[in-house]
Order: C-alpha cells, then structure tokens, then sequence
C-alpha cells in the first residue's frame, strides 16, 4: 500500500511540475507606455491583461511572434492597437473580450494560420486592413452595430467563402474583399450607396451579387476579375459606372444599363465572352472606348437615340449580327473603329423609317452588308416569317407565357413608351418569360409582335 501511495504521489507532482513547466513566461511586459501588460508562456499563449484601448503601433512581442499560437484579450479592453498582431503567422485562434468596439488599422495583418475568430456584440469599426493576408480564415460574423468596414480589410484572405455585411453598415472601404478567391456571394447592404474601387477584384468564385437599391456609383475594378459571376442587376438609381467596373466577368451573360446612368468609364464590360443580352437603356449619353471589346457572343445590340457618341473599338472583337440604331440622322463614327475585327458585311443595320439612304451615305455605316429600315426585312427572312405560326402572349402564374416562337430569336418586351424592359433568347417553340410589369406590354420576336395588357 505504501508502495502505491508513493507512486501516486510521485505521478502528481510529475504532473504539477509538467503543467508549471508548460506555462513557463518567456516575455512580458507593458505595452508602450500603457498600464497594459502581455505575456507569453511556453505554450505559446499571449495574454493581453488591462483596460481601454491597446496602444497603437506598438508590438513589444516582434522577437517573439512567431511563437504566438494562441491570442487571450482580457476583459475591459476596448480597442486593439494598429499593427497589434501584424505578421504572427502562426497565430491560429484569438479570444475577443465583449468590451471591445474597435479593431484597428492592420491589427491582424497577414496572421495567415488564423482559421476562427468570433467578433463582440459592441463592435463599431474594422479598420484599414485589420484582417489583410488572414488567408486561412474562412468565414467571420459581423456584428450587428458595426456601420465602418475599412480600406482591404479582408483583402486576400483567400479561404473567405461568406460574410455577411450588418445593415448599419454605410461605409465598406476600397479593395475591401479583394482577392478573396473563395468567396461565391454577397448581399450590400441598403445604406451603401458607393461600391468602390477594387472592392471584389479577382474574386473569382463569386457567383451572386445582390446590390442596394441605394447605390449610385460602382466605382472602377469593383468586380474586375469576377469571372464567376453570372448575373447581377445594377439599380434604378445607378448613375456611374467607372472604368474597368466588370471587365473580365466572364460568365456574365446578361446585363442591363440603367436609364439614370450618365458616366460611363472605359473597358467597362471588356472580354465578357459569355456576355449575351445587352440592354442600353433610353436615357444613356454614350458608349466608352472599348465598353464590349471581345464580347463575342454578343448577337445584336440595340443602340438608343440618346446615345449621341460612341468611343473607338466599343464592339471590337464583337460577332455582332444585328445593330438596331434609332437616329434620324446617323452620328459621325469614322475613325474610331467601333467595330473593329468585325466583317460588317455580314451584319444587318436596322434603322429608322426613311433614314435608309442617309446610312448608305455615311462612313462606317455603309459598310455594313445589310441596311433595312424599321418593319421591312429581307428576302430569306420575309420567307422565313412567312412560315411561322403567329406570336402568341398569355398570362400564367410564372409570367408571359409565350408560343409561335421561333428556336434562337430575340424575345424583346416593350412598354408601350418604347422602352426595352426585357430581352433573352427563345429556347423552345413555347416559354415563359418571367415578367412581372403591369399593364401593357410589345412583346417582340422573330419579326412579329403583340401587345398584351399584363
């Protein structure tokens, strides 16, 4: 029995000396000039002890950083500093007190083992690059009250497949999700009123956008490089869209212009090669340089009378099939090759009724291969109409139901104003096109239209 009592014993303080050893400090002290004190222990735990806010710029822990694995802030500190943890590589897992409000410019910068981090009710803020280069993170929680989200502050962080922005937010900063490779969706929240610049470039998963009715202004890069992006539909209230704003998106295949839009920048929807269906609203001043460079499979283009400018190689690279112009008298487009690398003599120009001499007589528009004024069409397709059943419009829950249509045509529905409200392609001889406009609608396709009160 003594035999066993002794070996009890000797096991226990092995353990006690274990246990002692393993919280062993290596470094302690106070941070700058604060009554804020940290430790690290052998087990490579940093405890950060006091209250208020972290002094910014301040790591008295750089020697030792790489021996971080584990971040413990006490209760009653309210701000991490800038630049608190920046470039600990191997921290992996941080403890946040309910306290805090603020986390500060580059506060975890390029912490790349950090995998989980849970934010506090009270936050407020994240600054400038708080999170930048955290590329093992894979998805966080904004907290409810936070309305400032800084310049890149979750820039690379290349795990990142979902956030979800908080409805106070009104400010999210410039390149704030760039480069987060793995993130595939992402609502803006009702009061952001700006997507700025380089705000999703290069996210290349992400496949669903759903923007503010607020916003006025995407600014240029914003979803540069978002090459799974499908679709995503721009607001009413949308005024500007800047350069660059959705070049690359290559598997966006539809997007609409709004009316209220006045600027315009360059290569905005450059080498959108799944691009489709293009609707540039009535109301629209001009077309940049470049706007649909390398769209190819673009089909045809409606360009509306308000267009009063079109910039060089605007449709270089394009196959375009059809062009449907409105003016009365063509815009002067010569030596800006707008439709550079395309052969116009196998594409048809539709114009207004009576205009079809001034075309013949103006550069770049006489060369296009067909000219054909609103209502008349040419010999193949008269013949071709000429077999088809009517187009036929009725309702049903899902929308227009439409049939007599013709496999490959343009669907194009009109209010009666004239304005383009929807446009796709006929899949079938019968589909249904989901609309839910009110009162009566031109329903255009193949040739033939109805009208159709909704």
């Amino acid at each position: 029995m003594k035999h066993i009592k002794l070996f009890i014993l000797t096991t226990a303080l092995c353990l006690t000396a274990s246990n002692l050893w393993a919280q062993t400090v290596v470094g302690a002290g106070t941070i700058g000039n604060s009554a804020i004190t940290w430790s690290l222990t052998s087990d490579s735990v940093l405890t950060i002890s006091g209250k208020d806010a972290m002094p910014d710029n301040v790591q008295p822990w750089e020697n030792l950083r790489k021996a971080i694995k584990t971040v413990v802030i006490s209760d009653e500190i309210t701000v991490i500093g800038s630049g608190a943890f920046k470039d600990c590589i191997n921290i992996d897992s941080v403890r946040i007190p309910s306290t805090l409000i603020n986390i500060e410019h580059f506060a975890f910068y390029n912490c790349s083992s950090l995998a989980r981090i849970s934010l506090p009710e009270k936050l407020l803020k994240i600054g400038d690059s708080a999170f930048t280069g955290c590329s093992s993170l894979s998805s966080i929680e904004i907290p409810p009250h936070v309305t400032s989200i800084g310049v890149s502050a979750f820039e690379k962080c290349s795990s990142l497949s979902s956030i979800e922005l908080p409805a106070n937010v009104t400010d999210i900063g410039t390149s704030v999700f760039s480069s987060c490779s793995s993130l595939t969706s992402i609502v803006i929240p009702d009061k952001i009123t700006v997507i700025k610049e380089w705000t999703f470039y290069e996210c290349s998963k992400l496949k669903s956008v759903v923007i503010s009715k607020a916003v006025t202004s995407i600014e240029r890069y914003a979803f540069y490089g978002c090459s799974s992006l499908e679709d995503i539909i721009l607001p009413e209230a949308l005024t500007r869209i800047s350069y660059d704003a959705f070049s690359g998106c290559r598997s966006l295949t539809s997007i609409v212009i709004p009316k209220r839009v006045d600027y315009i920048g360059s290569d905005v929807f450059a080498n959108c090669v799944e691009l489709k269906s293009v609707v540039i609203s009535e109301g629209i001043p001009y077309i940049p340089d470049r706007a649909f460079t390398n769209c190819s499979n673009i089909d045809s283009i409606r360009i509306p009378a308000s267009v009063q400018s079109i910039g060089s190689n605007a449709f270089g690279g394009c196959r375009l099939s059809d062009v449907y112009v409105h003016w009365e008298q063509p815009i002067d487009i010569s030596g800006k090759d707008v439709f550079s690398g395309m052969t116009l003599f196998v594409t048809t120009l539709h114009v207004p009724q009576g205009t079809k001499a001034l075309y013949e007589a103006t550069e770049v528009w006489k060369d296009f291969g067909t000219i054909l004024e609103a209502g008349e069409t040419d010999g193949v397709e008269a013949a071709a109409l000429s077999a088809l059943p009517s187009l036929s419009v009725r309702s049903s829950a899902e929308g227009l139901r439409l049939s007599g249509l013709r496999v490959g045509d343009d669907i194009k529905v009109y209010t009666v104003a004239g304005q383009l409200i929807y446009i796709c392609k006929a899949t079938a001889t019968e589909q249904v096109v989901p609309l839910s406009e009110r009162g009566i609608v031109i329903v255009a396709s193949g040739g033939r239209s109805a009208k159709f009160v909704n």
